[in-house]
């Protein structure tokens, strides 16, 4: 028993080690940008670009309607040249006016700080912070119509996190947003 807890730890601080190290503040100034579908599913997707969002539509569980997002993935140089995902944003239209934006962010945050997000020079929204698992923090948004209506025409949205004691600014493309939203409508 003493030993699958040392290797838990063990594993638990190497798994932190590699998250402060891969996402550290001094790195996202080397972030680039590259959209990104939905994971593949063994279901059949429809996929359309749209400046840097993608629409991804899958058809819904035991219905002939179609499920879609459209979906933005930002990748940050990490050690070795290699890239690493910094933040994964996708917008999905609920039930009635409302729509939902989902982001998943690398390990690391400094929880009780939370995660914000701001339009142009708008006042900054809280996100709610949902959980950390092996691949990422994921933090929503719950907009309605008028927000949404309010983010199409937008120049700027900006998602801030806080990692170790630095704060980091992600600013996100809204190129093409417009567009993509009014595909999944």
């Amino acid at each position: 028993m003493a030993v699958f807890f040392r290797v838990k730890i063990r594993t638990t601080l190497i798994v932190m080690a590699m998250s402060f190290a891969l996402f550290s503040p001094a790195q996202a100034a080397t972030t680039t940008q590259k959209t990104s579908p939905v994971p593949k599913t063994s279901a059949p997707t429809e996929s359309n670009t749209f400046g840097d969002w993608t629409v991804v539509c899958t058809p819904a569980k035991n219905t002939k309607t179609k499920v879609c997002e459209a979906a933005q993935t930002q990748m940050m140089d990490v050690n070795g040249g290699k890239k690493g995902r910094l933040l994964r944003l996708s917008i999905a239209r609920r039930e009635g006016n409302q729509f939902l934006m989902h982001a998943l962010l690398p390990l690391g945050l400094h929880i009780p700080a939370g995660v914000a997000a701001k339009v142009d020079e708008n006042a900054q929204q809280s996100m709610t912070l949902q959980r950390c698992t092996a691949i990422g923090c994921e933090a929503i948004w719950v907009m309605d119509d008028a927000l949404m209506s309010q983010l199409k025409k937008s120049q700027s949205l900006k998602i801030g996190i806080k990692v170790e004691t630095q704060t980091m600014i992600i600013p996100v493309s809204l190129k093409g947003l417009a567009d993509a939203m009014d595909k999944i409508k």
